[in-house]
């Protein structure tokens, strides 16, 4: 098993930064982890489950979102991009 920062780009336009948890084998199938309000991917509850999902074979996603822990943006404009 293995974890990888990766980064990308949330539908407001801001950075957002993830681990991406491998598995170390052929992948049983995904699993995208999100956190509470105000915490980040790096929460010690997040992050154990992260593991223990890829563990179980399961490539895993946490990411911090919009303004939280590594993510770039402002916590108020996280919202629900509008319709083009």
């Amino acid at each position: 098993m293995s974890a990888e920062s990766i980064e990308f780009t949330g539908g407001a336009g801001a950075r957002l930064a993830g681990a991406l948890h491998h598995p170390g084998v052929a992948p049983v199938g995904a699993a995208l982890l999100v956190h509470c309000f105000t915490c980040s991917k790096d929460l010690f509850t997040t992050t154990r489950m992260a593991r223990g999902l890829a563990a179980g074979g399961y490539l895993t996603l946490a990411f911090d979102f919009t303004g939280l822990g590594s993510s770039g943006g402002e916590l108020a404009d996280t919202r629900r991009p509008s319709p083009p």
